[in-house]
């Protein structure tokens, strides 16, 4: 376990770069934002561009947060981010001079972030102008529900946009998340859901030891609390299936599964399933998802 005294040495070398005193473009109503988007960028060069103009097209932009987490990131990256945030007023950006993962990333820009809404956006994939709308439309209808997902598209390039994606028509047809079809992989909130700040409160944080499937996890440890997932069945969300992240991630998913495999077993949910190691070593060797050299 790393001391005190290690934690802030470590941390004294990550630069966060908060209320930036630049003017917008046109101000936000509101008195914190309506939900906060936290994005990872490690080498993100060259999507950087993609990612900053849809993010741009959302509904009701200025009054989305944006937490840009920047892991070691180029001078070129640093001024486009700046130029970003005088776009709007809610935007942080967090500089990590370490080399930090994806679930540290995504955990500092959570305790920053000051909405009720928190939702993960990779860099290299897309959603449709109105998805974080719907999304907060969602959570605020659906009081007893704690994350929202939605179907995609599936691109296989990555400088593709909305329009080409919605005319190739490569979609998902997902299932609704349960703690059972989770752990027998039926079904999993992929890449893009949105959640309550407030289950960070009550269940802690992204498992930060693991580096590819802490999402995972932390979805079955709230599906076990009784948090309720809802499918919104519209497709809304782009994916890119980044063959530079299916090659580096092998390894490393085939070791967190079975460390995935032993923690269920502790669940004792009466699942049916003979075998649950087998079942979760499915579940994350599908993981096409995981993408360590484009998420983090």
């Amino acid at each position: 376990m790393m001391g005190p005294a290690k934690w802030t040495q470590r941390y004294k070398k990550t630069i966060e770069i908060e209320n930036l005193a630049l003017k917008p473009a046109a101000e936000s109503n509101l008195s914190k934002p309506a939900a906060s988007v936290i994005v990872s960028l490690f080498k993100a060069e060259k999507h950087l561009m993609s990612l900053l103009s849809n993010l741009r097209k959302q509904e009701n932009f200025q009054d989305i947060e944006f937490i840009f987490v920047d892991v070691q990131g180029s001078e070129w990256v640093r001024e486009r981010l700046l130029e970003f945030a005088r776009e709007n007023r809610w935007t942080q950006i967090i500089r990590h001079e370490h080399r930090s993962g994806i679930y540290e990333a995504w955990n500092s820009a959570i305790r920053k972030s000051r909405s009720s809404y928190v939702t993960n956006w990779n860099a290299d994939d897309l959603r449709s102008e109105n998805c974080l709308t719907e999304q907060m439309l969602t959570l605020e209808t659906l009081k007893n529900v704690g994350v929202v997902y939605t179907n995609f598209y599936l691109s296989l390039h990555p400088d593709a946009t909305w329009k080409q994606l919605e005319e190739i028509n490569a979609a998902s047809n997902l299932n609704h998340v349960t703690l059972r079809s989770m752990l027998i992989s039926e079904a999993t909130p992929h890449c893009a859901p949105m959640w309550r700040k407030s289950l960070h409160e009550q269940f802690g944080y992204f498992n930060e030891s693991y580096k590819i499937a802490g999402d995972r996890e932390f979805w079955i440890r709230i599906l076990d609390r009784g948090v309720r997932f809802h499918l919104d069945p519209r497709i809304m969300t782009g994916y890119y299936l980044n063959p530079e992240g299916l090659s580096t991630a092998k390894g490393e998913a085939g070791k967190e599964a079975k460390r995935l495999a032993l923690e269920a077993k502790e669940l004792k949910r009466g699942l049916g399933r003979s075998n649950p190691r087998k079942s979760l070593l499915n579940l994350i060797s599908e993981l096409e998802e995981v993408r360590v050299e484009s998420r983090n």
